[in-house]
């Protein structure tokens, strides 16, 4: 399954078939959503109700429709997106730090491997 995303455009745009629109109403946070949408429970309860037809899944929004959301006071529901916004933005932070690290690894066993550079040892 995909995941779910905010899209702040200004503009009118399409939607493959493939993709869903989902507008949420005033007293619904729209990061929120995308949150409980992207969380470990709704994927798992949406991989679980998805259609295999022609080999790639679809899942239908009325199906979407019928999950449970406990709505919070729209002010917690923001403030629960901004954590959990800044965690994903921290969690990519370090992702990115650690491939950069083992590809600075990966090159120095390059290196080390092919006689490019030799280690001095001390006695």
């Amino acid at each position: 399954m995909g995941e779910a995303a905010v899209i702040e455009v200004d503009f009118e745009f399409s939607i493959y078939v493939s993709l869903t629109l989902i507008k949420p109403g005033q007293n619904l946070d729209s990061y929120f959503l995308m949150h409980l949408l992207n969380s470990h429970p709704y994927k798992q309860r949406a991989n679980e109700q998805v259609y295999l037809g022609s080999g790639v899944g679809n899942l239908n929004v009325d199906v979407v429709r019928t999950y449970p959301i406990i709505l919070p006071a729209k002010e917690e529901q923001q403030a629960i997106a901004t954590v959990l916004s800044d965690m994903d933005a921290e969690i990519a932070a370090l992702e990115n730090r650690l491939a950069k690290t083992q590809a600075l690894k990966q090159g120095m066993m390059q290196a080390l491997l092919t006689g490019k550079v030799r280690l001095k040892i001390e006695a």
